[in-house]
């Protein structure tokens, strides 16, 4: 590994989520199809986009990632966003 360097590899799973209602901040939302176990929960092989903006996880920040294949967004999400996640 290098410094500043981030490895990635040529397999990458992306995922769009249109968002159909308003969703509750801190309440799992569901990432259909998505393991971030196969991973190991790192946030270096994890990215998450809020709307096209990434966000940052951790529990000081936007998200915490479940081992139920979901994520708690630290704010309420509402009709017509988009997340999208990309798992490498």
């Amino acid at each position: 590994a290098t410094p500043r360097q981030i490895k990635i590899s040529t397999t990458r799973t992306k995922k769009f989520f249109d968002i159909t209602g308003s969703h509750a901040a801190e309440q799992p939302f569901d990432c259909h199809g998505l393991n971030f176990s196969n991973v190991e929960y790192n946030p270096n092989l994890i990215d998450v986009f809020y709307n096209g903006v990434s966000v940052r996880t951790g529990s000081a920040h936007d998200y915490v990632l479940h081992n139920t294949g979901s994520i708690k967004f630290k704010f309420e999400l509402f009709l017509d966003d988009t997340i999208q996640v990309v798992v490498f």
